[in-house]
């Protein structure tokens, strides 16, 4: 549904609120429209947000970032600088569907990612949105594990048609780590069969990189 709606949208620019967020400053949209038009390099616009959490009643105000600053992809995989609540992006593709053939989750990663192949992201460090976290939801509402494998499915499924960027790569075999660090703290969850170690050794580790993790890494924890 999330691909089927962008597909269908016309107009120059496309803004997300999901149905459990809300933006909460009345010139948000403009504010990142006028530094689109101005900047035609320039494929997304986000900025900070806060969060809310439905089941206290509580918000966390604490921004992300006091500056603004512009990103690559690079940046972005590696710190998650927009969420669809935050971000207003350039109308530059026919089939949105295309991006998410066989695969159902973290839709908006793979946008932004593709979007970002063809320019640069800006980020503003106002706060005009929230983002709700409750148990229903389909990222906040996963276990810890899940979220874990969730990100894993998704950098293999980005590496798979984009397979010059090693950073995605190098993300998942992070992931297979996190997995590995969270049974040992935790106990196995569900996908036992899932051997988060050998999985990391399926992604390509340099020799240097395997000395520090089964060197360092796996002993400490």
């Amino acid at each position: 549904n999330f691909s089927q709606a962008l597909t269908i949208c016309k107009g120059k620019y496309i803004a997300i609120c999901e149905g459990d967020d809300f933006w909460t400053d009345r010139d948000k949209l403009q504010r990142q429209v006028d530094y689109l038009d101005g900047n035609h390099n320039c494929m997304i616009v986000s900025h900070n947000a806060a969060r809310y959490y439905e089941e206290r009643g509580q918000e966390n105000k604490t921004v992300k970032y006091d500056h603004s600053f512009t990103f690559d992809q690079k940046r972005f995989l590696e710190e998650w600088l927009t969420q669809p609540v935050t971000c207003v992006f350039r109308n530059i593709f026919s089939d949105y569907t295309y991006f998410n053939r066989d695969l159902d989750i973290f839709c908006d990663v793979i946008l932004f990612y593709e979007l970002l192949k063809h320019g640069y992201g800006y980020f503003m460090p106002e706060t005009m949105a929230t983002f709700r976290v409750h148990k229903n939801a389909l990222s906040s509402g996963l276990s810890r594990f899940q979220w874990l494998f969730n990100h894993i499915v998704m950098y293999d499924y980005l590496f798979k048609y984009n397979s010059r960027d090693k950073l995605l790569q190098e993300m998942s075999r992070n992931y297979c780590l996190s997995i590995y660090i969270y049974n040992l703290t935790n106990g196995k969850e569900a996908r036992n069969n899932f051997k988060p170690l050998k999985e990391y050794l399926k992604r390509n580790p340099g020799i240097s990189e395997q000395i520090i993790v089964f060197g360092l890494k796996v002993p400490y924890y």
